[in-house]
């Protein structure tokens, strides 16, 4: 089992400074003191239809193809992580647990996660909520398909079991080619225009609302005027059809575009986008057809 360190912010930035390895048994910043010492659950892969299951904790799952995580928390209000070597895990996906779970953060990449943390922090108020160093590779190839060692950071607005997150992962000399599927992702921030002008202090492109920032990850800037700052996630797809039968059918969610359509941005319009999710539990996801690109183009990457 990879080891597992948990830092303070200022430990975290010393690392970041001086490229070492950080001390463990640190608690992370922001982090609730009832959940140091509690038990960690894999996350598994939906693609394989499997389901983490351990009683009094929680049950956790991900879809490889989405880097989208679920969590379904008990009486235990602990974070995920990859390290679990006693978890009991299930062997069949159970819709009824899924539809008992919220969407719990989105996994992306980063090369320089010192430069990935500024733009969070400076551009979409974000702030770290705990940190993570790994020894050795993931199990559920949390950071990607490599065998070295590597580092988690979950950054958002609120604690884990509270608000959807980003969890922020780091392999030294890796990088990961981008995809074009997942789009961007649309938060909510006190006032957009000010956020723009902070992307743009530090370099970033913006086009209208859009911001593309560190490692080519772009993010809507919207007002917040709905609870979660997390407003929702936009994927590309081949064919919208099989998309829902997969998001609706195979994982329960509902649509939901009648609450979002007035945020719809794809040149197909409202025929060609629909969003999903699970009604007042977590962040939706805005799938959507490119019709200037030719069905069998999109590129999944595990970026």
């Amino acid at each position: 089992t990879p080891a597992t360190s948990r830092l303070t912010d200022g430990q975290l930035s010393r690392c970041l400074d001086t490229g070492r390895r950080c001390p463990g048994k640190c608690i992370a910043t922001n982090a609730d003191a009832s959940m140091v010492g509690a038990p960690f659950l894999p996350l598994l892969g939906l693609g394989a239809l499997a389901l983490a299951q351990r009683r009094l904790a929680k049950d956790c799952s991900r879809s490889k193809s989405s880097n989208l995580a679920f969590c379904r928390a008990r009486r235990t209000p602990s974070a995920c992580s990859a390290a679990a070597p006693d978890a009991e895990v299930g062997t069949e996906f159970s819709l009824q647990d899924m539809l008992q779970s919220r969407p719990a953060h989105w996994t992306i990449r980063t090369c320089n996660p010192r430069k990935s943390l500024e733009f969070l922090r400076e551009v979409c108020g974000m702030k770290v909520l705990r940190h993570e160093e790994h020894t050795g590779p993931c199990e559920i190839t949390s950071n990607g398909p490599s065998d070295k060692a590597w580092s988690k950071t979950m950054v958002g607005y609120d604690r884990e079991d509270m608000a959807f997150c980003l969890a922020l992962t780091f392999t030294p000399g890796v990088a990961y080619p981008p995809g074009d599927a997942l789009t961007h992702f649309a938060l909510g921030v006190d006032d957009p225009q000010v956020a723009l002008a902070k992307a743009m202090e530090l370099g970033y492109t913006c086009a209208g609302d859009v911001v593309t920032g560190p490692d080519g990850y772009s993010f809507r800037l919207l007002p917040h005027d709905r609870g979660d700052r997390f407003m929702y996630i936009a994927l590309r797809v081949d064919a919208l059809p099989r998309a829902l039968d997969f998001y609706g059918a195979g994982l329960g969610m509902e649509d939901m575009t009648w609450e979002f359509e007035h945020l719809a941005f794809n040149r197909g319009g409202s025929e060609l986008m629909r969003i999903v999710g699970y009604p007042d539990k977590g962040v939706p996801l805005m799938l959507f057809e490119d019709p200037s690109k030719p069905e069998g183009t999109l590129k999944v990457q595990p970026w």
